[in-house]
């Protein structure tokens, strides 16, 4: 069984500890009952001769857990970025957007949703996503859903992007035609260089004489992508934003720097990464900086003009001011009658003390009020009494407060623990109310881990793992 957990590693990346040996060894004994084998050892030598199987394995082991608009504030922040930042620096350009692993494809439709609300033109931007499951780019190009893809108390966007049928929700062309899909291994050796992606209009040398010089891998057996696009299978590099949320915390740290070097490569010298709740602290280590925008979780790479916005944005933070000392709520009016005013991160409304909610909580957090955001999630627990869903967000409110005293202390790198970290209760509290909140163990694994708990961290990872199994 080790063998196959070597190769499972190797290939994919994939830790066996992060889901538990049991459960790839229980896996890995099911294909192999499917191909009629006794031995572990003759399986590994067909995994080794059969590419078919395995794929087979391959997804099997995969996790598929997501939904729509998952850690909103990340696409509140995507806008922001993009009307702050991007627009007025690229007037013509065409706007890159990575989303891997896209699972089933929730992720980057919701991307193309967020910016379609906002006021983007389609022909302005190009999503991409891409994902190592045959099974999963299936169904994202099939674009319908199940109710298992949307959480979460809003759902007004699926009104306005859906239509409902027997086989279950259905994506609207409109948005469904703005994403292309390509099956690649992130960390596979098939990778290649290109100079510019095939049917881009733009040069290789598009932004800034950056040359788009990044790791590109085409599969010959990829699935045909939806709405017949013509172009091949190939990313185009340097993308502006890269969403990888929730795919490092299945690698062991060796992987992990392996996965972080290709995403570097991929990603604009000035874009931004976006990664999963439990993985901000590995990207730090891995050389990104943070990117302070509260719960958004995004980084991005070392540069002095990127230090000069992140300070001015840090300053409209604690001040509430904008740039030219306009204040941030005006921004946030002159968004009020935009769809997209819910996903935006201005200012939240002042608070009642008889009006505290789990939505009001969470857009003060998207607002940068860390110190606002914790008291009224407090109010909230003592009012309405214990919850899975408050005591979560307070924790992670704890932590992404606990990481501006550490960036401040000790620059973007993030150490490991001395003490038990005061979000880890959180955690523990979140996780007694609700057992299987699967983001309340990822976060609370990595606190394990960064307190030197490996065995402890071991299996908290595997309750998330079969969480997330039960949810599918």
């Amino acid at each position: 069984m080790k063998q196959i957990e070597t190769l499972l590693r190797e290939r994919i990346g994939l830790d066996a500890a992060s889901i538990g040996a049991s459960v790839v060894a229980r896996l890995v004994r099911l294909r192999m009952k499917t191909c009629g084998l006794d031995r572990p050892a003759d399986y590994a030598r067909l995994l080794q001769n059969s590419p078919d199987e395995w794929r087979q394995l391959v997804e099997a082991v995969v996790v598929a857990e997501t939904w729509f608009f998952r850690d909103r504030a990340a696409f509140a922040a995507l806008v922001r970025l993009v009307r702050e930042e991007w627009l007025p620096r690229h007037p013509v350009e065409t706007l890159r957007i990575l989303s891997l692993p896209c699972s089933t494809g929730e992720e980057p439709y919701s991307v193309a949703m967020t910016l379609s609300e906002a006021g983007i033109e389609p022909q302005r931007v190009q999503i991409d996503g891409a994902d190592l499951s045959a099974v999963a780019l299936a169904r994202a190009a099939r674009a319908v859903y199940g109710k298992n893809s949307f959480r979460g108390p809003d759902l007004a966007f699926r009104d306005r992007h859906f239509t409902a049928t027997k086989e279950g929700y259905v994506l609207s062309p409109a948005i469904a035609r703005q994403v292309r899909f390509h099956q690649i291994n992130l960390l596979g050796d098939e990778w290649r260089v290109e100079g510019r992606g095939t049917g881009d209009s733009e040069p290789a040398t598009r932004r800034n004489g950056e040359t788009a010089r990044s790791p590109i891998r085409r599969f010959a057996d990829s699935p045909a992508r939806p709405h017949a696009d013509p172009r091949p299978s190939s990313l185009t590099p340097p993308y502006d934003f890269i969403f990888c949320r929730n795919l490092l915390i299945y690698f062991d740290r060796a992987t992990q720097a392996r996965a972080l070097e290709r995403l570097g490569g991929l990603l604009h010298a000035e874009g931004y990464l976006f990664v999963g709740p439990a993985e901000l602290p590995l990207v730090r280590e891995g050389g990104f900086v943070p990117a302070h925008l509260p719960l958004a979780f995004a980084s991005c790479k070392p540069g002095l003009r990127r230090a000069e916005r992140e300070t001015a944005r840090r300053r409209e933070s604690e001040t509430g001011r904008g740039r030219n000392g306009e204040p941030a709520s005006g921004r946030s009016r002159r968004l009020a009658d935009s769809p997209i005013r819910r996903l935006t991160n201005a200012p939240a409304r002042p608070l009642a003390d008889s009006a505290v909610g789990l939505a009001e909580a969470q857009a003060l957090a998207d607002a940068g009020q860390l110190e606002a955001a914790a008291a009224a999630c407090e109010k909230l627990l003592e009012r309405d009494g214990p919850s899975a869903a408050g005591y979560y967000l307070l924790g992670l409110v704890t932590e992404a407060r606990d990481q501006e005293v550490r960036n401040e202390e000790c620059g973007a790198r993030n150490s490991a623990l001395d003490t038990p970290h005061p979000a880890l209760e959180l955690y523990r509290k979140a996780l007694y109310l609700e057992p299987n909140h699967q983001e309340a163990l990822l976060h609370a694994a990595l606190l394990l881990e960064r307190q030197g708990e490996h065995t402890a961290a071991v299996a908290y990872r595997r309750r998330a793992k079969r969480a997330s199994a039960r949810s599918q």
